[in-house]
């Protein structure tokens, strides 16, 4: 397994610490642990996952309002699930951008409010 997908599965099995989610389209920015700015999109296939790492960036909101064109001065590493060309890239970074999905919605906010008022024990 790459390092890579075992950093991308330990975000997933951490995922509380995913944060600072901001939306560009559909590339998702965030950073985890309060350190590391990232993002994620699905490419048009649906299939298929890029995750991006910013070494040099502090803050995903900066990057989520950044044009195409002042990229050119912006470090970054992209990973393809396509190119890693395993199905646990393509399921852990598909499942990693659910995740930061649900995050920028607050989806697991809702969803524990449904549960406790509503499940049935």
């Amino acid at each position: 397994m790459s390092k890579i997908v075992r950093a991308v599965n330990a975000m997933i099995s951490h995922k509380d610490k995913i944060g600072d989610v901001h939306a560009n389209g559909d590339e998702l920015y965030f950073s985890f642990d309060n350190k590391y700015i990232w993002s994620v999109a699905k490419k048009k296939d649906d299939i298929d996952t890029r995750l991006y790492m910013y070494p040099d960036s502090t803050s995903a909101k900066d990057l989520s309002y950044l044009e195409d064109f002042q990229f050119e001065d912006v470090n970054v590493i992209i990973y393809d699930s396509k190119e890693l060309n395993t199905v646990e890239a393509r399921d852990s970074f598909s499942e990693l951008y659910s995740i930061v999905k649900e995050n920028l919605f607050g989806v697991e906010d809702v969803l524990d409010s449904i549960i406790s008022k509503y499940e049935d024990f």
